[in-house]
């Protein structure tokens, strides 16, 4: 059973796309007004994660409950009472609004589709215009399309649309990633000011550890369908437990020269492993610079440490584990 501060809970979830195997067992709880960011590199299945939440794809098995309802298999009619509860903006806002529609008609069509006529079209363009107006965007924006729009404007107009209907729940999937370096902090900006105004659950899917830090209250790293690690922002980003979180951190680039040449950096060997066909054991086995034999063929266990997880055999209880940035194993720099 859920509780009733709980906007998300994933049990278990599984999907596979044929004999591609995505996402492999992931449980996350958000409560409400919480920021957790979903971290791992392109291929991991973060975003496969996200879009199973919103019903844009139908898991394989596991639970999705959203504000305490089994969304899990509802039918698409079905879902659409429970639609208020959860919106998703995507990482290219270009691709995602109908480039025929009007702006004002795009982020009123989740009232239109909720509401009908129970809501006229003059309370609708209303609704439409403060929308706009708490994004940052003039209310004459309603009147232009998507392609007369900058890519921070066409975003904003994107988080604008998802939270016109007041959803408990945003799945921010990579928002910042199709932008300009010189928007991305105003966009970030915004949606820190918006759920820290309005307290709506956000998973914040990313591969940007820096925005991870300036966002999110909890962690969650994934790896190849898999989880990790879990944790509070603050344990992971200073005692990472699991090795591949460490090489994370230790591949994320400090805006001070000085510390960024002296800090140690660990390589991973070889790309990321297909989820066609993980490998056996613990999956980062493979890349991880300080696997033994008991990698290569035991599952290791999600081991509760601290105020999170880590999936790791040289992890234990108390949260103690290696050090991959001093070890001699460690792969260094070339």
């Amino acid at each position: 059973m859920s509780e009733p501060d709980i906007a998300l809970q994933l049990e278990d979830l599984v999907m596979h796309f044929g004999a591609v195997r995505a996402v492999d067992g992931v449980s996350l709880t958000i409560r409400q007004g919480q920021v957790l960011a979903l971290v791992g590199e392109s291929g991991s299945g973060k975003s496969t994660v996200g879009r199973c939440i919103v019903r844009l794809l139908e898991p394989t098995s596991g639970v999705v409950r959203i504000a305490g309802a089994d969304v899990t298999h509802l039918s698409r009619r079905q879902m659409r009472q429970y639609s208020k509860n959860v919106s998703i903006v995507f990482q290219d806002p270009g691709g995602s609004l109908d480039p025929r529609m009007l702006v004002g008609d795009v982020v009123g069509e989740p009232l239109r589709l909720q509401e009908g006529r129970r809501m006229s079209r003059r309370d609708r363009a209303a609704r439409v215009s403060e929308e706009l107006g708490r994004v940052g965007l003039r209310p004459e924006v309603a009147r232009r399309y998507p392609h007369e729009l900058s890519g921070g404007q066409r975003q904003r107009v994107s988080i604008a649309r998802a939270l016109i209907s007041s959803p408990t729940l945003l799945v921010a999937d990579e928002p910042t990633s199709a932008l300009d370096v010189s928007v991305q902090a105003s966009v970030l900006n915004l949606l820190a000011d918006l759920q820290h105004d309005i307290g709506f659950a956000c998973l914040f899917i990313t591969h940007d550890l820096s925005a991870v830090e300036y966002l999110a209250d909890d962690v969650a790293v994934m790896y190849l369908g898999q989880l990790s690690e879990t944790g509070s922002r603050e344990r992971v980003f200073a005692h990472p437990a699991h090795p591949y979180t460490q090489s994370l951190l230790a591949a994320a680039p400090i805006a001070d020269p000085p510390v960024q040449r002296a800090r140690s950096r660990v390589l991973l060997g070889d790309d990321l492993p297909s989820a066609l066909d993980p490998p056996s054991g613990c999956r980062f086995h493979t890349r991880c610079p300080l696997a033994f034999d008991r990698c290569a063929t035991e599952v290791p266990a999600l081991l509760a440490i601290g105020d999170g997880t880590a999936s790791c055999h040289l992890v234990h209880a108390d949260g103690t584990g290696p050090d991959v940035r001093l070890t001699q194993n460690a792969r260094s720099p070339a």
